[in-house]
């Protein structure tokens, strides 16, 4: 506010240079809000140098001006700079701390953990021994592989995974913030937890208790279908996919999957699924419109294409029809 003021009071004398930096930065910022697909905050970069030397610009301003401002700006630099050095080495979940500082960053901003903290979180399971630990993680690659003392399982990682645990579960917090539904499902039993302890400032969270994780079993059963589908083992695939729709009936996701692994074979029973998995969507009422939306474009793709295989196979329109719902959607 500050700086924003200080080239406001004197935007005249310097106007050609000030607009130097304002055009590109606004032109910029109104790209990445406008654009169709997900921009974090990292896509904003670019903007920063313009910004900084405009705000370092308007604070000299205002300083030579007003002279209380003279010593509060050095007085923030330097509480700033001893901020950021606080929070070493984890810049990358850093929050200043008016907002709480690292540790609860993750309540604020997304996406904290890319997976930059787990030799930390071996450190932290050294000082703090867990008899059971627990791992969950949102990235494709395995906390095991930096001998991190836990049995591990995520997003994408095609584990075996118990409908409850007990113990010490450490959990991605990009799960947490992330509102797509896969993240939700498998995040689900902490959503309303608090964390005991927080590792990386705030890219891990700690938990303590005991907990229902049929959701994350489910998330399990659908990513070994995937990879046994994807090995071509179809019958153990199917019967991953019927798994996790018995271990989470109301996922609209297990619904879909196993849909999507009936469709070679069963176009009637296909169907079905995906009709199930679309309703449970649209009746979701803490689902996000524009998320909704991105997962029933894509079910409606995969139906339209049932259809006309139904059609094909059976020479007539199929039974199944979507509910009102569906068709005034």
């Amino acid at each position: 506010m500050a700086a924003a003021f200080g080239i406001a009071i004197t935007f005249r004398q310097r106007r050609r240079e000030r607009l130097f930096l304002l055009i590109p930065a606004a032109v910029y910022l109104a790209v990445c809000i406008h654009a169709s697909i997900n921009v974090s905050v990292r896509y904003l970069l670019p903007m920063f140098p313009f910004l900084l030397i405009a705000v370092a610009d308007g604070c000299v301003e205002l300083a030579r001006r007003v002279r209380w401002v003279s010593y509060a700006v050095p007085c923030l630099l330097v509480l700033h700079a001893a901020s950021s050095l606080h929070a070493s080495p984890n810049y990358l979940s850093y929050a200043n701390d008016l907002w709480g500082g690292p540790a609860r960053a993750y309540k604020y901003l997304p996406w904290l953990d890319i997976g930059q903290a787990y030799p930390e979180a071996k450190a932290y399971l050294e000082q703090h021994p867990a008899e059971n630990c627990w791992f969950i993680t949102g990235w494709q690659w395995d906390p095991a592989f930096y001998n991190v003392p836990c049995q591990t399982f995520g997003l994408y990682l095609p584990h075996e995974i118990p409908t409850r645990v007990h113990g010490t579960i450490i959990v991605s917090s990009t799960l947490l913030t992330d509102v797509r539904l896969a993240e939700g499902e498998i995040a689900a039993a902490f959503k309303n937890a608090t964390p005991k302890d927080h590792i990386g400032g705030s890219a891990l969270l700690v938990y303590e208790g005991d907990f229902d994780t049929s959701l994350d079993a489910a998330t399990g059963e659908r990513n070994l279908a995937t990879h046994a589908s994807a090995a071509g083992q179809l019958s153990a695939a199917l019967e991953h996919g019927k798994r996790a729709v018995e271990l989470a009936p109301a996922s609209a996701l297990a619904h879909a999957n196993l849909c999507i692994l009936l469709a070679p074979t069963r176009v009637d029973s296909a169907l079905k699924e995906c009709y199930t998995a679309q309703n449970l969507l649209l009746h979701d009422p803490l689902r996000d419109e524009p998320v909704r939306r991105y997962y029933l474009d894509s079910l409606e793709s995969t139906l339209t294409a049932l259809r006309s295989d139904y059609r094909i196979v059976y020479g007539h329109e199929p039974e199944i029809v979507p509910s009102a719902d569906l068709t005034h959607r």
